[in-house]
């Protein structure tokens, strides 16, 4: 894969959220290391009474990515970071655009240079505080195995590490708050004070605030135009060169009527170099994206990370990541949950053998 080149690289990423426990005072569990002091005296969280209603507006926002498994829905919130490793900056992608920070940045290589990450797993966002720390926000529909704090009191997270003793890199804490019928849980990894998390809970109820207060009937590129005045108007195919090869895809697109948009994926096929498909399969289908009921001739943004594509020896000889020299052409192949087609593309590859 070619290096693209963008004075500004920013990835958007959904958070997911590693299952460790909080402590809210009382008994030290072994794998606590240290607590950390936060102050929820001011924070009011809303009360959310309809959960499927919520979760169908964050599906339909650009600045959530929302993943259903086992008729339940996990919701994540997007996070701009710059691609440099050693100055990481991040903020949260509705913060960043009402701000009025400068465009994401673009790239004459592949279009809009923004490698947006719809993370289905648990993938963090890089934010740079004292220390490098990875922040995930994450709303959840059922109820998570660590108990709840209060709000409107101050709180004692437990700092957790499997590894050392010590608050390091390692280190993790979750708080959790339960907003009625849903549950918001932040965890930050790292070595930082956890003033992330504070200000990370604020961000989020704020999100959460203005999507719970949409009307029943709306149109996503309307309440969006904002945001989807930077990311493009549809079709905008989105890719960002992911480490060794193992890119991210996303796509701005209008829906039509008669597609199921609750399980969109992508895969890469080219009939010479792989038999038709490059990805996995089962792989692409675990990182399906639900993008709830939009109506037709609305907007929608999906993105999937990390989409490795696969070859046999000879052709790895040739087109591999670590073997080879060369790129392949192949179609990048976006479908509902019926596996209809909802918009192909192209573009150069290089795959790790299979």
């Amino acid at each position: 894969m070619p290096h693209f080149k963008s004075s500004l690289r920013i990835f958007l990423a959904l958070a997911g959220v590693a299952a460790s426990g909080l402590a809210c005072g009382g008994a030290w569990d072994p794998g606590v290391v240290s607590q950390a002091h936060i102050d929820l005296t001011d924070v009011r969280a809303p009360v959310v009474g309809d959960a499927a209603r919520l979760m169908e507006n964050l599906a339909r926002s650009p600045l959530w990515g929302v993943r259903s498994e086992d008729g339940t829905r996990s919701a994540f919130l997007r996070v701009a970071t710059n691609a440099d490793p050693f100055t990481p900056q991040s903020m949260f992608l509705g913060p960043r655009i009402r701000s009025g920070h400068p465009p994401l940045g673009t790239d004459s290589a592949s279009g809009p240079a923004m490698p947006i990450t719809s993370s289905l797993v648990a993938l963090g966002s890089r934010w740079q505080s004292t220390a490098v720390v990875d922040l995930g926000v994450e709303v959840l529909t059922k109820k998570p195995a660590q108990p709840a704090s209060a709000c409107g009191v101050p709180v004692d997270l437990g700092i957790y590490s499997t590894w050392s003793k010590q608050v390091d890199g390692n280190a993790w804490t979750t708080l959790v708050l339960q907003l009625g019928s849903v549950w918001l849980v932040i965890r930050e990894q790292g070595a930082g004070d956890r003033s992330a998390t504070r200000a990370a809970l604020d961000v989020a109820l704020d999100e959460i605030a203005r999507v719970a207060t949409l009307p029943d009937t709306y149109l996503a590129r309307d309440i969006y135009a904002d945001v989807f005045a930077v990311l493009g108007k549809p079709p905008a195919p989105l890719r960002y060169a992911g480490i060794q090869d193992r890119d991210t895809l996303g796509l701005v697109f209008e829906t039509q009527p008669g597609f199921d948009y609750q399980h969109v994926q992508v895969d890469v096929g080219e009939p010479r170099i792989c038999g038709g498909e490059c990805t996995d399969p089962r792989r692409q289908a675990d990182k399906a994206v639900d993008l709830g009921r939009p109506p037709p001739g609305d907007w929608a943004l999906v993105v999937v990370p990390d989409n490795a594509v696969f070859l046999d020896a000879e052709q790895n000889a040739r087109y591999g990541t670590f073997s080879g020299s060369d790129a392949f052409d192949a179609e990048i192949r976006w479908a509902d949950a019926a596996g209809r087609p909802i918009w192909v593309g192209h573009g150069p590859f290089r795959g790790w053998e299979r």
